[in-house]
């Protein structure tokens, strides 16, 4: 969660704003990374990515300007 206060006559980007991830896949007990599974023959999978994230970050698309950044 992150809480970012303008300042007075500033505003939001019109373009949102980018989820940058940073970090590894990791196996999952079944040594895989990626496992997927059917629910009905009629849906696509239903899949899991197993991942380790070392960096996340939030940024402002156009200025590359980080709003809120955690890291491990």
């Amino acid at each position: 969660e992150a809480t970012k206060v303008l300042a007075e006559g500033e505003r939001p980007s019109l373009q949102g704003y980018n989820l940058v991830l940073s970090g590894r896949l990791r196996q999952l007990p079944s040594g895989r990374v990626i496992s997927c599974r059917l629910a009905s023959a009629d849906a696509p999978p239903d899949c899991v990515i197993s991942a380790e994230f070392d960096r996340v970050r939030i940024e402002d698309p156009a200025t590359k300007r980080i709003i809120a950044e955690w890291s491990s």
